[in-house]
């Protein structure tokens, strides 16, 4: 396995301690370097956040047209194939992925952020499978999708029976005799105790419900947006459906406040013609068949890569919508 991320991150730790007990091999290297030491170190598990992923699909979807029917062409010959002669036939025809990855890949892990459904996709019908994860810094992983047992789109199944609850406001908690983390360190109390309401419970701010057994996260609910006639909105689903635009390498949604209508920041992948106005054409096709308090108003374009280094993304490479928000102030309140 490699790692990457600060080990602030517990998910980054987990890996430390189970190359440990199992005795596999871990590699450390810096973000900056990543690149390089897939390459050379060839890891066969590899867990990141979606950014890295899409960094890598973006390449894929900006290539000619032509080239991707090539392509695709390919995935479907393999379609046809037992399972072991089409991941041979996946690897030859995407070499150019699986070489950047290092070659050697059995399977992803992904968590820390929303993953396109999109992208999920693409790196099943190559043969490099992204199983989801989910789970906090305070309790560790929670969910996942394992091998054999995966559904695109959901974050998967609870890694410990009964220890999620969906309260009726769709937040989800987590009930555990023994809590990794029971409170912050230097807080208020009467703060605390929103995330921590009694011993054994936690409050993880993450709005989800199950189907089929299976976890699906809707968004954050701090993140819901208060339109002016009084509808909530959780800003994930208008953002997730604006991504499945290729062009589109981040969407952030903002409204209510001194907002009338909705508003999305645009960062669009590299600068190719004609960008913009597919981009706008998408949105225009969401807004015919959306509910009137789901239109959105106005697109915010900007070539800026969202990065730690612009403090667009933190240091999970989550989006922090507040940074973004008073980046491009003057424009979403204007």
């Amino acid at each position: 396995m490699i790692a990457f991320l600060p080990l602030a991150t517990v998910q980054q730790r987990w890996m430390f301690y189970t190359s440990i007990f199992y005795g596999f091999n871990l590699c450390l290297c810096i973000a900056t370097r990543l690149f390089d030491a897939l390459m050379s170190m060839k890891p066969t598990i590899v867990c990141a956040a979606p950014l890295l992923f899409e960094t890598v699909e973006s390449h894929y979807l900006l290539l000619a047209p032509w080239l991707r029917a090539v392509l695709k062409a390919g995935t479907a010959a393999a379609a046809l194939l037992p399972a072991a002669p089409r991941r041979a036939l996946l690897k030859r025809v995407y070499r150019g992925i699986h070489d950047v990855f290092g070659g050697n890949v059995r399977f992803f892990l992904v968590g820390s952020a929303p993953s396109r459904v999109s992208t999920l996709k693409f790196y099943a019908s190559i043969g490099l499978p992204l199983y989801e994860a989910w789970g906090l810094t305070e309790v560790g992983f929670m969910t996942w999708n394992i091998p054999g047992r995966a559904r695109i789109g959901s974050v998967g199944v609870p890694v410990y029976d009964d220890a999620l609850l969906i309260e009726a406001d769709g937040e989800i908690f987590v009930k555990h005799t023994n809590l990794p983390c029971l409170g912050y360190h230097d807080v208020d109390p009467a703060e605390a105790c929103l995330t921590f309401p009694k011993p054994g419970l936690m409050a993880t701010g993450d709005l989800g419900y199950f189907n089929d057994g299976f976890l699906y996260i809707s968004g954050r609910k701090k993140d819901i947006i208060l339109t002016r006639g009084g509808v909530k909105i959780q800003p994930a689903e208008l953002e997730a459906q604006i991504k499945t635009n290729p062009y589109v390498e981040h969407a952030v949604v903002f409204g209510g406040d001194d907002m009338p209508a909705l508003k999305a920041v645009i960062s669009m992948r590299g600068k190719a013609a004609g960008q913009k106005r597919d981009i706008q054409s998408w949105v225009e096709s969401l807004n015919r068949t959306a509910v009137p308090s789901k239109k959105i108003g106005k697109l915010i374009f900007t070539n800026e890569k969202f990065s730690r280094e612009n403090n667009m993304l933190n240091r999970n490479l989550k989006i922090d919508r507040n940074v973004v928000f008073n980046k491009f102030k003057s424009e979403l309140i204007g």
